[in-house]
């Protein structure tokens, strides 16, 4: 019975609404400790906003796409079977909230574990078997190797939170900025560089004609391993720096993150101009990546309200981009037109709602005595923007054309 269901199903589906239900239950939390009904949630909204609906939304764009774009099997059902077992670990957390610091690090290890396995045996396994010789899009290795660094992160926090081995405090610290940020930003440039690119109406640049396609693909890996090395280098920079250079490791990490999608915006979005697609599913794209750089750089000039800054990327810049993606996704493979959301208001919702529960938050730097209010009014406006994608796209994603 259930492999019958499973089978009639596409990862998206499955995937997309596990993700919106953690995201809900993440930010649901806040208007709770407001109302003292639970006590402060900081680890456990991270852990379900982070692993639950950024990871999950993200599983189910890369189990549904990977197989299209290497032109291998789609995912099979033992696979599928494992992904989902691993999608609903996170639950327990909420089921046995002191399982968390050992829970979520264990389950980041066995999602990206299963990821990676999945990734890899297309990308070269499968695809080498297949003889497909067609060019993959441009830095979609980054894919990879945010996956791996995701992988090294929660080993490094499982290893701390377990005592397995003797990890310090600045290993810890680097460990879960590998786990759950180092993830986010590599895997939305590998997805995002053809992407985000083809939605922006943006047309690919093509080397020269007579470049070889060996040249091509050599120097497609090149700037890819070169990225690569960077963004590692921005979260292990507090470990190799001398800890004596405080103005250095107070400003490099963040600001080798903030060039290198400042130069991702402005050379491969052309974030510098209004989108040539005139819809609004574009015109969303180009509010979050202007929320990703700005508070990419809020987090370089202004250390003092850094979370801001943090928040800034994570609300309206990759959560306002995950809802959007989803969108696409949810019509694109549910065979409807893209016409109905080239001018869908419910698209113009997403972006209000995730502008204004990011402008509500911001609100707070005005009013430290207010904090926790305001972060609960933030959360309402976040938590109506996942019911209003619930609403409207779930019926698509159930009844496929």
């Amino acid at each position: 019975m259930m492999r019958r269901l499973l089978s009639h199903m596409q990862p998206y589906q499955i995937f997309f609404s596990l993700g919106l239900l953690y995201g809900m239950a993440g930010v649901l939390l806040w208007p709770l400790f407001f109302y003292k009904l639970i006590g402060y949630p900081i680890i456990i909204h991270r852990h379900l906003m982070l692993l639950g609906f950024m990871l999950q939304v993200m599983v189910g764009f890369l189990l549904t796409s990977v197989p299209r774009m290497t032109q291998t099997r789609p995912i099979v059902f033992l696979e599928l079977s494992v992904a989902i077992i691993l999608g609903l670990l996170p639950i327990v957390v909420l089921i046995k909230t002191a399982w968390l610091d050992w829970m979520s690090p264990l389950t980041a290890v066995l999602l990206f574990s299963f990821l990676l396995y999945f990734f890899i045996s297309r990308r070269f396994f499968l695809r080498s078997k297949n003889q497909s010789h067609e060019q993959l899009p441009d830095f979609y290795d980054l894919i990879g190797y945010g996956l791996l660094f995701g992988l090294m992160g929660a080993c490094v926090v499982l290893f701390y939170t377990l005592r397995l081995w003797s990890v310090s405090e600045s290993w810890h610290q680097v460990g879960e900025s590998l786990l759950y940020q180092s993830v986010i930003y590599t895997v939305t440039l590998g997805v995002g560089a053809s992407l985000v690119t083809s939605i922006l109406g943006l047309k690919k640049q093509h080397d020269l004609v007579h470049i070889s396609r060996k040249i091509k693909k050599n120097a497609q890996h090149q700037k890819s391993a070169l990225v690569t090395c960077l963004i590692l280098l921005s979260f292990l920079s507090p470990i190799l720096m001398n800890k004596n250079q405080t103005w250095l490791l107070f400003y490099v990490p963040e600001l080798i993150r903030a060039i290198l999608f400042t130069f991702f915006a402005v050379f491969k979005w052309q974030i510098y101009r209004v989108p040539k697609s005139a819809h609004y599913l574009s015109l969303g794209l180009f509010v979050s990546i202007w929320s990703i750089l700005l508070g990419l750089w809020w987090m370089v000039f202004f250390k003092s309200s850094f979370m801001h800054g943090l928040h800034t990327q994570f609300i309206s810049g990759f959560g306002l981009m995950s809802f959007l993606i989803a969108a696409r996704m949810s019509v694109a493979h549910g065979g409807y037109p893209l016409d109905v959301e080239n001018k869908s208001w419910v698209i113009l919702g997403f972006i209000f709602l995730c502008v204004l529960s990011l402008l509500v938050r911001i609100y707070a730097l005005f009013f430290p005595i207010q904090t926790f209010k305001i972060y609960a009014d933030s959360a309402w406006f976040f938590l109506l923007s996942c019911v209003l994608w619930c609403l409207y796209y779930m019926p698509r994603m159930v009844r496929r054309l």
